[in-house]
């Protein structure tokens, strides 16, 4: 099992499986590529990047993306993996338990809003966030973290 995510999460070492060898690659400039509206898989720049990262990583059964920008991208990285390897978001995963949860304690329906923290720039988040994410189904709201 193969696990691409930032340096800190890598450290951490929180994606842990027991009796499972995971080889985890941190991969520090996808984030910044992300956001710098590098994701299409014909780009240059990220194929790149792709490469430098995960060939160590070719042929691996499952990769697990372990950072929420790496959705983004999931084609490109599923593109340079090849059709036997597995990706796995563990965001997806985490928003559909979370969904699952929800339903089954009767805690959907109504009116809501998505409310975004970020521990940068509020306004430079804002743009990248409009380019990003589908704002246009909820009501958008950036607060800067405290």
């Amino acid at each position: 099992i193969g696990l691409i995510a930032t340096e800190a999460t890598v450290r951490t070492k929180a994606f842990r499986l027991s009796g499972r060898e995971i080889k985890a690659v941190a991969c520090p400039d996808f984030v910044t590529l992300i956001e710098s509206g590098h994701t299409s898989m014909a780009d240059s720049l990220l194929q790149s990047a792709i490469e430098k990262y995960l060939s160590q990583l070719k042929g691996t059964d499952v990769l697990i993306l372990g950072c929420t920008h790496y959705p983004i991208i999931e084609e490109a990285i599923a593109n340079y993996m090849g059709k036997n390897t597995k990706i796995v978001s563990a965001s997806r995963c985490a928003a559909e338990a979370m969904a699952k949860y929800l339903k089954k304690n009767d805690l959907t329906g109504g009116e809501g809003w998505t409310e975004v923290y970020t521990s940068g720039d509020a306004k430079s988040f804002d743009a990248i966030a409009k380019r990003i994410l589908d704002v246009k189904r909820c009501n958008y709201r950036c607060a800067r973290n405290p």
